[in-house]
């Protein structure tokens, strides 16, 4: 990856890491697909907010790490992560896209492992 875009994949990194879904939010697309153990669907960015917010209120990480990112042909950019919260594992997948030059997240998964 462009250091450009794998600085903003550890920034991203970082927020998840401290459960702050307000700065997630940031990174958001206008619609994102959001998939989480107890929520699945398609979200405004402020929907999206206040579901990443309720989920990391119940379910603050112990640890995330980003384990691998790449890109597709598409000009996508995706990120692959491990969330763990106490005696759960989840792997963490997050695609972005570049939308008017800046990444944003179109989609961002956790299931359990």
């Amino acid at each position: 990856l462009p250091q450009e875009d794998a600085n903003v994949i550890e920034e991203i990194a970082a927020v998840i890491s401290n459960a702050d879904a307000t700065s997630l939010s940031g990174y958001f697309n206008q619609t994102v697909d959001i998939t989480l153990p107890d929520n699945e669907g398609t979200y405004s960015k402020s929907q999206a907010e206040l579901i990443m917010k309720d989920f990391f209120a119940k379910n603050p990480p112990d640890t995330f790490e980003i384990n691998h990112q790449g890109s597709s042909n598409k000009g996508s950019i995706y990120a692959i992560g491990t969330y763990v919260i106490t005696g759960h594992s989840f792997r963490n997948y997050i695609l972005l896209k570049k939308i008017s030059g800046n990444l944003k997240i179109t989609q961002f998964r956790l299931e359990e492992d």
